[in-house]
C-alpha cells in the first residue's frame, strides 16, 4: 500500500483530496485518475470559464504532498488548511456525463454517497434538493443514514469545515 497524497496550495492554505471523490489517493496513481486530472487542470488553468475552480490556483505553488514525506505538509494541510474537495465535486458535476457517472457511483459505494450528498447539501442546497435528489432515487436517504450510523469515522468529521472555501 502506498502513501496517501493530496494537492496542496500553501499560499491559499487549501488542499484537494481525490479520495473524497473516490479518486486515487496514493502517490503512485495520483495523476492517472481522470477526475483528479480535471480538477488539477481547472485549478491551474487561466482559461475563461464559469466553473467554480477555474484559475483558483493560477500562479500559486501547487504541491503534491505525500503522507510519507518528512515535510509533514500532507498532515499540516489535513489538519489546518481548507479542504476544497467538495467544491471540486460540485464543480465536476456541472458536466452532465460526469454527474451521471457520479450518480452511478453512489449506488456502488455508500462512502461516496455520503460525500456526494454532503458536498451538494452543504455547498448548494437548493441545487441539490431541486435536481440531484431526483437522480439519486427514493431510497438515497435510507442508505445514507444507515451508512452514517454504521461508520464511526463519519461522526468525527466536521462537515462544515470540510465544505468551506
Amino acid at each position: 500500500m502506498g502513501s496517501n497524497s493530496c494537492l496542496v496550495n500553501p499560499a491559499k492554505e487549501e488542499y484537494f483530496e481525490p479520495d473524497d471523490l473516490m479518486g486515487a489517493d496514493t502517490f503512485r496513481y495520483f495523476l492517472n485518475d481522470r477526475y483528479t486530472r480535471i480538477v488539477l487542470k481547472n485549478l491551474i488553468s487561466d482559461c475563461d470559464g464559469t466553473l467554480l475552480l477555474r484559475a483558483r490556483w493560477v500562479g500559486d505553488p501547487v504541491i503534491l504532498a505525500s503522507s510519507s514525506s518528512s515535510s509533514n505538509l500532507y498532515f499540516k494541510a489535513k489538519s489546518s488548511f481548507n479542504n476544497i474537495s467538495y467544491l471540486a465535486l460540485v464543480d465536476l458535476c456541472y458536466d452532465e456525463e460526469i454527474l451521471d457517472e457520479m450518480i452511478d457511483t453512489t449506488w456502488n459505494s455508500s462512502k461516496f454517497l455520503v460525500h456526494f450528498v454532503n458536498a451538494f447539501s452543504l455547498l448548494e442546497p437548493l441545487k441539490f434538493h431541486a435536481s440531484i435528489q431526483d437522480r439519486l432515487g427514493s431510497k438515497w436517504k435510507t442508505r445514507y443514514l444507515e451508512y452514517v450510523r454504521e461508520c464511526s469515522w463519519l461522526s468525527h468529521l466536521d462537515w462544515h469545515r470540510i465544505a468551506r472555501e
